[in-house]
């Protein structure tokens, strides 16, 4: 199992199709910047759904998807477009049912 401070963006089931530039497993998310119109990471858009918890922890780990929700939440304090996309995904329906866990190594 990973550890928090190993965590890096290929862990990702999407890390070689995803274009979002900012990703909650990169540790520069920080200072990244998000543009309109760019993409947002999944996990992300994901976890402003209600329920989200559930479908988090089913599809990646405890540890991991509390990493996600720590990120969504600094983000979410934060002005411009990538908070105007999670705040719209929040009210949108969830385009992911189920999701298979991805076995961390």
């Amino acid at each position: 199992m990973k550890t928090l401070e190993n965590i890096t963006p290929r862990i990702c089931q999407k890390y070689n199709s995803c274009s979002a530039p900012v990703c909650p497993f990169d540790t520069s998310w920080p200072s990244i910047k998000h543009l309109p119109g760019e993409p947002v990471c999944k996990w992300l858009r994901e976890s402003m759904k209600p329920g989200s918890e559930a479908i988090l922890s089913h599809a990646l780990t405890g540890e991991i998807a509390g990493k996600v929700a720590e990120v969504r939440d600094a983000l979410l304090c934060r002005k411009g477009a990538l908070k105007y996309s999670l705040r719209r995904a929040e009210k949108q329906g969830r385009k992911v049912q189920l999701i298979k866990r991805k076995e961390i190594v």
